[in-house]
């Protein structure tokens, strides 16, 4: 593991003694949509962006007048569309896929209060996102040619196994871990309702079973709207 994402993981076991001295903390519910995406390194496919809904309850804790911590835990529909296409000889089948992924995620950022007025407060920050895979699904679409003339269609879909590391004994598909960074901006209007937008960068490859140096990476970008409970 990273040497930053050791050093988050720290900082998040002494964050509830923050908040416990916390004079002001403040707890938020926000729902909103994204779009989750990946990156590829050596995997002959096109892939392309998908829409994904967010969930999101969070804890602010202050640590001076402009700085603030921010936790939580959150819900996150991550997932692409891809195209690939598989050739033999004369035949070609051509895949048309849609994977979506449901992940808790659990952020640990730090934020610096830009501008504050009596009654509102314009903010950004940074930090770590850990996510944890709950399930996945892909939906495939195959046509198949042979000499350019169309063989037959078909529809399927598949469950990922998951786990925490691939082993001869229990292989997987996904890794159940991820961990990457989280740019976000955000706006209280009226101390009471919330507008952010957020962007989250993952650091480790998903898929377990790649043993060429190819890797798949998520990435996703959001907007939410919430209500704050002082």
């Amino acid at each position: 593991m990273p040497e930053i994402c050791k050093i988050w993981l720290i900082i998040l076991c002494c964050l509830p003694a923050f908040a416990a001295q916390a004079q002001k903390k403040t707890f938020s519910f926000s729902a909103g949509m994204g779009l989750s995406y990946v990156s590829k390194k050596k995997i002959n496919s096109d892939y392309s962006p998908a829409p994904g809904m967010n969930i999101s309850a969070s804890l602010m804790v202050p640590v001076s007048e402009k700085i603030f911590m921010e936790t939580g835990i959150g819900y996150r529909r991550k997932g692409f569309k891809g195209y690939s296409v598989l050739i033999d000889d004369d035949q070609a089948d051509h895949f048309h896929t849609h994977a979506r992924y449901d992940y808790l995620s659990i952020p640990l950022t730090i934020a610096y209060t830009v501008r504050k007025t009596q009654r509102s407060r314009l903010w950004i920050g940074g930090g770590m996102n850990y996510s944890f895979l709950l399930q996945g699904h892909t939906d495939i679409h195959q046509d198949s040619y042979h000499n350019d003339r169309l063989l037959g269609s078909y529809d399927y879909s598949f469950k990922p196994r998951i786990g925490l590391v691939q082993s001869k004994r229990k292989e997987i598909d996904l890794y159940l871990f991820d961990a990457g960074l989280i740019l976000q901006a955000g706006y209280l209007y009226r101390n009471r309702w919330l507008l952010q937008v957020f962007h989250e960068h993952c650091l480790y490859s998903f898929v377990a079973n790649a043993s060429d140096g190819s890797s798949l990476k998520l990435r996703y970008t959001g907007i939410s709207v919430g209500v704050v409970f002082p």
